[in-house]
């Protein structure tokens, strides 16, 4: 019963949010959270430290893969792999202390469908832990290599909210691109 009152309440609060938006969104997820009425840029801050989405990449795959018979394919009807997202970010940390920040992401398509997106860095194992000591300049590469099926050509946008050990959050969010295919 909580649980479904917790989920009733998300959803009104998204709804209401929604309301307020001149556009209609379709979530594909409602447990997504919104980012606060107002525009988003492609720069925030949080307590001091400046985030910068660079630039960004969004693909989705038709080369021919290699693969055992016991691997399931994740290719869609159409041929293609999952979208793929790459998000290059600048943090400058140059006035704030040090901070453990933490993220989540979400494509809001042309046609204002909102779709969860798992962006981890892309250095490696075990990549960035969110640590940027006070003074720090860094350069961040987060991505996704298994998206949702949105089709190429489509036009969208990636919001990302920072939080840091604190709680204090930033939104930032890449320009409005169109989803490219690789062959």
């Amino acid at each position: 019963m909580k649980i479904n009152v917790v989920r009733n309440l998300s959803c009104i609060a998204i709804l209401s949010l929604i309301q307020l938006c001149s556009f209609p969104v379709r979530a594909q997820n409602t447990n997504i959270q919104l980012p606060p009425s107002g525009p988003v840029a492609t720069t925030g801050s949080i307590t001091g430290c400046v985030i910068t989405v660079d630039d960004a990449f969004f693909w989705r795959d038709w080369m021919p893969t290699v693969s055992m018979d016991t691997v399931p394919s994740n290719k869609s009807n159409d041929g293609g792999k999952p979208l793929y997202v790459s998000v290059s970010l600048k943090l400058d940390n140059l006035k704030g202390p040090q901070k453990q920040l933490s993220w989540e992401a979400f494509i809001l398509a042309e046609d204002n469908t909102i779709y969860p997106l798992n962006l981890v860095d892309e250095t490696g194992k075990p990549g960035w832990t969110g640590i940027i000591e006070a003074g720090e300049t860094k350069n961040v590469k987060l991505m996704s290599h298994n998206g949702p099926y949105i089709a190429v050509g489509t036009k969208m946008e990636v919001f990302i909210r920072f939080t840091d050990q604190d709680h204090a959050q930033t939104w930032v969010k890449t320009a409005s691109l169109e989803i490219v295919k690789t062959e």
